[in-house]
């Protein structure tokens, strides 16, 4: 199920988010954002954890077969940001769809 969601977080560096549901493993979703406006980022996934529910960073396999993110935010302050609206977006998204 891909949920689209139009409105902002409330912050304005992050806009547009998608979401698509997936439970397989720990991964709960794929999700995707406009990011200040101009540059759709995409491949974030929204994971259950030991500790509650984090969003990884989009990552590819290196040579020696070790994932590495291939984006990660500047700050702690933003990721946390980018964090925190993915998160949000994803409860949505979840209360949304009958049970």
């Amino acid at each position: 199920m891909t949920q689209e969601v139009q409105e902002s977080s409330g912050n304005s560096l992050f806009s547009d988010f998608r979401l698509s549901l997936v439970n397989k493993d720990n991964l709960r979703a794929i999700a995707s954002c406009k990011v200040g406006g101009a540059v759709y980022l995409s491949g974030m996934r929204v994971v259950s954890g030991s500790k509650g529910l984090f969003v990884a960073m989009p990552s590819r396999k290196d040579k020696k077969g070790e994932y590495r993110d291939i984006f990660f935010p500047a700050s702690r302050a933003v990721r946390d940001g980018l964090q925190q609206a993915i998160l949000s977006k994803y409860a949505q998204v979840v209360s949304a769809v009958p049970h």
